[in-house]
């Protein structure tokens, strides 16, 4: 639980039908709901050998404002070095949205390595994303970027965890 509290998580190691997993830690009062295996179409996977998932996170802590992350899982043959402004960029219809990660982690496998990367963001965003018609996103780092784009499952992933962990969960005032 210390490395949701300091914003970073570890990595998912499986991939498998979306699901949110959820955290708690009595002490602090903190709370997490991570959108997790909500794998992206990658045109170059086979080609890189690399794809992501695209997370997102509500994160609420005692009687605070709830706040909101994009969490990029990258997984591929290379490093990217995810790090820096404009790391994450989203091309959503017609707009363009640019982040800077507030964390990362990296890890070597056997065969791969992981990266994952911690972008704050607000629940708009996440519900724009959501209802968009075309999403394409950039994960760009000292290394390299790779481009993937949602799917009909990465919308409707999206739309349910709006709706049912952050509409339906919303803190009192």
């Amino acid at each position: 639980m210390l490395l949701l509290l300091s914003g970073c998580a570890g990595l998912n190691k499986a991939h498998g039908p979306a699901t949110v997993d959820y955290s708690e830690d009595e002490a602090s009062g903190t709370r997490t709901w991570i959108l997790v295996n909500n794998n992206l179409f990658n045109d170059e996977y086979g080609i890189s050998g690399s794809d992501f998932d695209f997370g997102v996170e509500k994160y609420s802590r005692g009687k605070e404002k709830a706040r909101y992350f994009i969490r990029i899982e990258y997984k591929g043959r290379d490093w990217l070095l995810i790090s820096g402004k404009e790391s994450l960029v989203i091309n959503m219809d017609s707009s363009r949205l640019a982040f800077e990660g507030c964390s990362s982690e990296r890890q070597a496998g056997e065969r791969d390595v992981h990266e994952d990367a911690l972008y704050e963001t607000d629940e708009k965003t996440i519900l724009s994303l959501a209802g968009a018609d075309k999403v394409k996103v950039v994960i760009s780092g000292k290394k390299g970027s790779v481009t993937a784009y949602f799917s009909g499952n990465n919308f409707t992933n999206l739309k349910e965890f709006y709706n049912e962990i952050i509409l339906a969960l919303k803190e009192p005032f």
